[in-house]
């Protein structure tokens, strides 16, 4: 009988968005935010830490952010991974942009898809506004965006890609389920490939 391999735990977290006051953009509490996960994340003592998408809230445009953001992911004292390249599906439609066209235009560097439907009121408040939300108060499937979200993940699956989604939405388990229900519907109508 072979060996029972030894068992190991891994965290993920995404858009840690650490920033530095030397920024325009600076939000403090986003820092802080990362500060109470990175001490929950030291209570755990897991293995690895996986690191999905937005690492710093300006590293397009401050490069030294992106060692101030190591630095902070060292400080945990947990072996860790980023994994670079997302796309914000909730994000996208805030900023104005057509988030499938969006899509289309980096699939290429796309490796961490982030799934967020946005609620009417918000996208009435800040579409074409504002850059992104942290998170959405309706379930994925439950606002505005229901519709292009069904069709990236078409768009994904039809051109083959392989990489990571998340589940970003208020966390409650109504928001959660309604999320999951949505999304396998979704997957539902996709052709699986043979």
């Amino acid at each position: 009988m072979p060996a029972t391999p030894p068992s190991w735990q891994f965290v993920h977290v995404t858009d840690i968005h650490v920033g530095s006051p030397r920024s325009h953009r600076f939000k403090p509490a986003l820092n802080d935010n990362w500060a109470t996960a990175a001490a929950q994340i030291k209570g755990l003592r897991p293995d690895l830490l996986l690191v999905g998408g937005d690492l710093t809230r300006d590293g397009n445009l401050n490069a030294w952010e992106f060692a101030d953001a190591a630095a902070t992911l060292d400080a945990t004292g947990v072996r860790w991974h980023a994994i670079p390249g997302n796309m914000d599906t909730g994000n996208n439609f805030i900023a104005g942009h057509d988030p499938l066209a969006y899509t289309q235009r980096f699939r290429k560097y796309l490796i961490h898809a982030h799934i967020k439907d946005v609620s009417p009121a918000l996208a009435a408040a800040l579409r074409g506004e504002e850059t992104g939300i942290g998170s959405s108060q309706v379930p994925i499937g439950g606002g505005v965006n229901a519709d292009n979200i069904r069709k990236i993940l078409h768009y994904l699956a039809d051109s083959q890609w392989s990489g990571v989604v998340s589940i970003e939405c208020h966390g409650s388990d109504e928001n959660m389920q309604a999320s999951v229900d949505f999304l396998r519907g979704v997957l539902a109508e996709i052709p699986q490939a043979t």
